[in-house]
């Protein structure tokens, strides 16, 4: 995933780049993405729960170090108990599924996200515990009403496949007895699924989906290999190997036809890994 949201990134544009982050929950991205390209001004989105932006916003609260990254004065006035905006970074407190039933009319305000903006939607095991109609809503609100039909726009998802092997559904019977259900996986089991899900959401010009197998295989430096062998002890191969091909990363992208001569914007971007996977 960083791989993809590095090229996302350092790919010019005339205009400014902004990423929605779905259920960012405790993620960090944000803030190594402000620590790796500082002269980059990428507008960043989150999205979660009340709960889970009041945690997160208190534990900036507590860090001077996170403060400073964002403006220590600066936050302090924006902040406001469950949600922050600024031109950087955003906190948006709300139920992801409120966009599936809203009318243009009811849409949830989402301060600083431009419509005209090239944009990444990041998905890491969030939609995946949502019905498929109620995703592919989500992804209609965002694609035509908080974007423009002309904006370039593409999304990153990681997601577990493969429910119907005995690893799968052992995990399936696993997670059903601590009452979690994972509707996406069953709908969308195979890496062609993935990828054709892609394309009804609407990212008509690029879909792709590899297995996080062929990506450790593939797209994993020998020298990252080692330092994470040294860090897991990974002494099962044959099990770790089992467990990868049951993930994915699947990205796809509409390159829009942007006034600002942004066509083809991620065909650009993602041209070294579109034949991958």
């Amino acid at each position: 995933m960083d791989h993809l949201i590095d090229l996302f990134i350092t790919t010019p544009t005339s205009s400014n780049k902004q990423i929605v982050s779905l259920g960012a929950g405790t993620d960090t991205r944000f803030f190594r993405l402000r620590d790796k390209y500082p002269d980059e001004h990428i507008v960043y989105h989150e999205l979660d729960f009340p709960t889970n932006t009041a945690a997160k916003l208190s534990s900036i609260q507590r860090s001077p170090e996170l403060q400073d990254a964002l403006g220590a004065s600066h936050f302090a006035m924006l902040s406001h108990g469950t949600s922050y905006h600024s031109t950087r970074y955003n906190l948006h407190a709300l139920d992801l599924r409120s966009l599936a039933i809203a009318t243009p009319e009811t849409l949830p305000e989402l301060p600083n996200l431009n419509p005209n903006r090239p944009t990444l939607i990041l998905s890491e095991m969030c939609l995946v515990y949502l019905q498929p109609s109620v995703v592919e809503s989500i992804m209609h609100t965002f694609l035509t009403h908080y974007l423009r039909p002309s904006t370039p726009a593409s999304i990153v998802l990681y997601e577990p496949i493969l429910p119907h092997d005995a690893f799968g559904r052992t995990m399936i019977s696993n997670l059903s007895t601590r009452n979690i259900a994972l509707p996406t996986l069953l709908s969308y089991p195979e890496l062609g699924d993935q990828r054709a899900r892609l394309k009804q959401y609407g990212f008509v010009d690029g879909a792709r989906a590899a297995d996080t197998e062929f990506i450790w295989r593939e797209w994993v430096s020998e020298k990252e290999k080692e330092r994470v062998a040294g860090l897991e002890m990974l002494d099962e191969m044959e099990e770790l190997h089992l467990l990868l091909r049951h993930y994915c990363v699947c990205w796809g992208w509409r390159d829009g036809h942007s006034d600002a001569g942004d066509d083809e914007v991620f065909s650009k971007a993602w041209s070294e890994v579109r034949e991958m996977g």
